[in-house]
């Protein structure tokens, strides 16, 4: 009976699909297009390249460190259990503030009302993505993975469909600037939040070792090919020819749902907004619940449901999201500041999987692109505010400084009963 409770291949990849594809497929295409015009193809094409790779990264190391503390574990085999630590504060924090922008996304779709603040819609979205994270992680995976083939099934074939009977003749007109290219792929950077959640859901994944490996390249394909279509789409589709003139993703799907066509992509958006936030904040709920027990957090945090679910952690995490949403609607807070931080950690986090990985892999081709990845993501990373940038410092500096005191009081030990045992 455990082993029903637990996802099988298809629900993992349900539960993978629309939280990584998330509100930056619908946000991305048009932003990415007017950025670099026609290279937009070969920055997304560059991109999902990458995310092949971190995918395949991260499902191996959730694969041989399982745990609900995810990459962490591989972090604590590489480095120690100090910068596991450290490795689970930087997610954590990242989780403290990203999912209000996410909500807030999706409520700027579902907005039913000027006179309703966006923020009130945030935090109704905030309650009712708790309440299905109180569900059974089957239950869960089985929602998102009906939306998120509801989602993929629309936005492929309307891209496809849009692409056949609406065709621009002109392809390639606009001419290559370096700049923007590179501009185009720190945007389309956000495409990759999300794979490095798959291991805080290990314990609960049926033979984890058949399981991972089938849904990340299940997920990761149809994110590529959906992807990759709806930027086609973007660049391609001759819009003018249905009267639409602002470019956006609902041109993609208006050929088919027409007038429909504003209202279904609300729905979308949020759903696929909903999906990113079970996918994270259940993640890292767990992770919360496992530094518990580890006696790293307040032990109140380790309690679970009857659903295995961290009820105290994923309460902390929401509490902490309606004071956020309060913030902003105040103007104590912006949107740009709360997106800054929570990118600022998650790269932050990457980073340290990406290094442990280096250390712990022997294979010659995983190091190469795992360095070349790490590369890539500081250069990302220092594009961060300067207050993250010191948050971040200081919080390194310091589990590092730990981490060497550990070492040499451990030393210090084996070296003192060597020498009473001679």
């Amino acid at each position: 009976m455990e082993e029903e409770k637990k996802l099988g291949a298809v629900l993992l990849t349900g539960l993978m699909i629309g939280p990584i594809l998330g509100s930056g497929i619908v946000l991305l295409p048009p932003i990415v297009y007017e950025t670099v015009g026609d290279w937009a193809i070969f920055a997304w094409g560059s991109m999902m390249l990458v995310s092949f790779f971190f995918a395949f990264l991260f499902g191996k190391l959730s694969l041989q460190f399982p745990g609900d503390a995810g990459v962490a574990n591989a972090v604590e085999f590489a480095f120690g259990k100090h910068i596991k630590r450290l490795t689970a504060l930087y997610l954590i924090f990242a989780v403290c503030f990203g999912p209000v922008a996410l909500m807030t996304v999706a409520a700027q779709y579902l907005h039913p009302s000027q006179q309703m603040p966006l923020e009130l819609i945030g935090f109704c979205l905030l309650i009712v993505g708790t309440l299905l994270l109180l569900k059974n992680v089957t239950s869960v995976g089985r929602i998102a993975f009906i939306v998120s083939t509801v989602i993929v099934v629309i936005l492929f074939f309307s891209s496809i469909y849009s692409l056949a009977v609406f065709p621009k003749t002109n392809l390639f007109v606009t001419p290559f600037s370096l700049t923007k290219f590179g501009y185009s792929l720190l945007l389309l950077f956000w495409t990759l939040v999300g794979w490095e959640i798959i291991g805080n859901y290990s314990a609960e994944i049926r033979d984890p070792a058949r399981t991972i490996p089938k849904a990340v390249i299940y997920s990761a394909t149809t994110i590529m090919l959906v992807s990759m279509t709806i930027a086609a789409g973007i660049q391609w589709i001759d819009s003018n020819a249905f009267n639409i003139t602002q470019v956006s993703v609902t041109m993609i799907i208006f050929p088919i749902f027409g007038r429909l066509s504003a209202l279904l992509m609300g729905i979308i958006t949020a759903a696929l907004c909903m999906c990113t936030y079970i996918l994270i904040v259940g993640g890292v709920s767990r992770l919360i619940a496992s530094q518990a027990e580890e006696n790293f957090l307040p032990e109140i945090f380790g309690k679970r449901s009857k659903n295995n679910v961290p009820v105290f952690a994923l309460l902390a995490l929401v509490s902490i999201h309606s004071l956020i949403c309060l913030a902003v609607y105040l103007d104590i807070l912006t949107l740009e500041k709360i997106v800054a931080t929570a990118n600022g950690f998650f790269l932050a986090n990457a980073l340290c999987g990406i290094l442990a990985s280096i250390r712990i892999f022997s294979n010659k081709f995983i190091r190469i692109m795992a360095a070349l990845l790490a590369v890539l993501f500081l250069i990302i990373l220092f594009f961060s505010s300067l207050w993250i940038l010191i948050t971040i410092s200081i919080l390194t500096l310091y589990f590092f400084w730990k981490q060497r005191s550990s070492q040499i009081k451990s030393k210090v030990v084996t070296l003192e009963t060597e020498v009473i045992s001679n």
